[in-house]
C-alpha cells in the first residue's frame, strides 16, 4: 500500500473553484480511489467535483500502473539479491571519500529509493533496457462522432457546440491537453441534467406565482 499520494499542482485552478465541502469530499474520494476502495469511474453528480475527478482520475490511471510496475520490479530483483550494496557509513552519518565529495548515507539512499517506487522513476539500467511505449495521440472528434455519442447515452448535449468550445480553445480541459472527449461529454451532460432541473423548478415557481395572483384578481384570497 502507498504511503503517500499527491495533489498536482497543475489542478490548482479547478480546486479554488470549489467549496470548502466541495474540496473536502474531493480529497476523501481521491483518497479512497488511491486505496482502490473506490473505482475510478466514480461520480458524484456534482459537475464541478466532477469536472475535477476526471482531471484526478487520468492522472492516476497513469500513476497507479506506473506505482504497481515498480513495486514487482523491486520485487523481482530482491528474489535475485537486491539492489548492489552502497558503500559503508559510519553511525548512518556521511562521509567524505578521498576526493573530498560527499558519500551518501544510508537513511538518503533508503528515501530516494522510496521516491522511485513511488513516482515509478526508473533507474539509469532500466532506462538502458526499457523500451518506451508509444504514446497514444489524442485525435479530436468530429461532430457526427460525438454526436453519435450523445444519441448513445440518450443525453441533452448539443455535439456542435461541445466541438466548437473544444476547438476554440485548443481541446484543452482547464489548462490541460485533453485525453478523453467522451469523459468531457459526460461532464457536460451532468451540467446539462442541472441545468433543465434548475429550469423546471424556476418554471413551477412562477408557475404557483401566477396561480397565487390569479386567484387574489378572482376574489378567492
Amino acid at each position: 500500500m502507498k504511503e503517500r499520494f499527491y495533489i498536482y499542482t497543475a489542478w490548482r485552478d479547478s480546486m479554488s473553484r470549489l467549496t470548502d465541502e466541495q474540496l473536502g469530499k474531493f480529497l476523501r474520494i481521491y483518497y479512497q480511489m488511491q486505496l482502490k476502495e473506490l473505482d475510478l469511474d466514480y461520480e458524484t453528480g456534482d459537475p464541478m467535483l466532477d469536472m475535477l475527478l476526471d482531471r484526478a482520475r487520468n492522472q492516476l490511471a497513469y500513476d497507479i500502473p506506473a506505482y504497481e510496475k515498480k513495486c514487482e520490479t523491486n520485487k523481482a530483483n530482491g528474489g535475485k539479491g537486491g539492489r548492489p550494496k552502497k558503500t559503508q557509513t559510519v553511525s548512518g552519518k556521511t562521509q567524505k571519500n578521498p576526493n573530498g565529495y560527499d558519500i551518501e548515507s544510508e537513511s538518503d539512499i533508503e528515501l530516494d529509493s522510496e521516491l522511485d517506487s513511488e513516482l515509478g522513476t526508473p533507474s539509469e539500467s532500466s532506462r538502458k533496457n526499457v523500451k518506451k511505449e508509444p504514446q497514444k495521440r489524442f485525435r479530436p472528434p468530429t461532430v457526427d462522432e460525438v454526436e453519435a455519442y450523445c444519441l448513445e447515452r440518450n443525453n441533452r448535449v448539443n455535439a456542435e457546440r461541445f466541438v466548437d468550445y473544444y476547438t476554440s480553445n485548443g481541446w484543452k480541459v482547464g489548462k490541460n491537453p485533453m485525453k478523453d472527449w467522451k469523459a468531457a461529454v459526460r461532464t457536460w451532460e451532468k451540467r446539462e441534467d442541472s441545468n433543465v432541473v434548475r429550469m423546471s423548478n424556476a418554471q413551477q415557481h412562477s408557475k404557483d406565482i401566477n396561480d397565487t395572483l390569479d386567484r387574489i384578481i378572482g376574489g378567492q384570497i
